[in-house]
């Protein structure tokens, strides 16, 4: 694709013609080798383990999604994705998510994550990062298109203290599941950590440009 490097995630080989043809450079990311000295945190990480990884930032723009994305949202949400990239609706913005939260995702987060407000809040402080960030939409799902400046400047950023909060609560997260098991807690904090991480790096973020909502999950 000129002008980004977009990659598609899923955790194994594509199984369905609508991961296929969700567009993007494919990664399997259990492939991803951890890092020395991130074993304890590399099963917390989930889909996030992507911005620990070695990737072709050779171009101006970078972006990701989950190659499950139709079957999670719309059948017609690969259609529209192959659309943008392909008219580049996205240069003019150094941040433009492809999926994003709603505008109140905070309280979202601690109905659904009863306690998960306090990692949030200590990440924040970890990070410098101003709490204004947690009012209005931020990009989720891991599916986001930015500008290489934004991108490298907020994995700096999330390496750092992604692992010093989980070093600080011992890897230990004490907040409810909500619904999807134990093992993606750790998936659901960093959604929203990276998420912010983003959004506050940004100088030109717009919400408007996508059409697929969080709400639209089929659950």
């Amino acid at each position: 694709m000129n002008g980004i490097n977009f990659y598609k995630l899923w955790h194994q080989e594509l199984t369905s013609d609508a991961q296929i043809k969700v567009p993007g450079t494919f990664i399997n990311l259990e492939s991803i080798i951890c890092s020395t000295g991130l074993e304890k945190l590399w099963p917390f990480l989930q889909e996030y383990r992507v911005h620990f990884a070695d990737l072709d930032l050779s171009e101006d723009y970078v972006g990701f999604c989950s190659a499950s994305l139709s079957d999670k949202f719309h059948p017609s949400c690969s259609q529209i994705l192959t659309n943008r990239l392909e008219y580049q609706d996205f240069k003019s913005l150094d941040l433009s998510p492809i999926v994003i939260s709603q505008k109140n995702w905070i309280h979202q987060a601690t109905v659904y994550h009863v306690g998960m407000d306090k990692y949030i809040h200590h990440y924040l402080k970890l990070a410098d990062i101003d709490e204004k960030f947690l009012k209005g939409e931020i990009p989720y799902c891991n599916s986001f298109i930015c500008s290489k400046e934004v991108y490298i400047k907020s994995r700096e950023i999330f390496r750092k203290n992604i692992f010093q909060i989980f070093e600080d609560y011992n890897y230990s997260l004490d907040f409810t599941d909500g619904g999807y098991g134990p093992i993606r807690k750790g998936g659901c904090l960093c959604e929203r950590l990276w998420g912010i991480t983003l959004k506050s790096q940004s100088q030109k973020f717009t919400s408007g440009i996508t059409g697929i909502m969080w709400r639209n999950m089929v659950q």
